[in-house]
């Protein structure tokens, strides 16, 4: 019995956070409300709190690619892919943290640099 309650209190938990995030469809299409229906599942599953930084996500279809300002938009793609799903989001995600931590950030940018002063990028770096 003590198992079904906590599994019903998780459930209410999520549901609860789930019912304060704004997640809207840009064009109301049948992949968007997949995508919705992604993200809900995804705050379900997990415990996204503490990588949660905005609660405004706008679906658009139509979108070249996720991008996190002025709000957290993301395309439409993947929506069966949770893996994928949570990357994307978590990714556009840390962009607000990243905004609300400008000096923070460009400080630990600025040390990082100077610690690893000629890292290889490109492929296969």
């Amino acid at each position: 019995m003590k198992g079904i309650k906590a599994a019903l209190f998780t459930l209410f938990i999520s549901q609860v956070a789930a019912a304060e995030i704004d997640v809207s469809l840009a064009n109301g299409t049948e992949k968007e409300e997949l995508k919705r229906e992604q993200i809900y599942r995804l705050i379900e599953q997990y415990d996204l709190k503490k990588w949660w930084f905005t609660d405004k996500i706008i679906i658009d279809e139509s979108a070249r690619s996720p991008f996190s300002h002025p709000v957290l938009t993301l395309k439409a793609s993947m929506p069966n892919n949770d893996h994928a799903g949570l990357s994307q989001l978590l990714h556009e995600q840390i962009h607000w943290f990243e905004g609300a931590r400008k000096e923070e950030v460009d400080n630990t940018v600025a040390e990082l640099r100077k610690i690893y002063s000629s890292v290889p990028v490109g492929f296969p770096d």
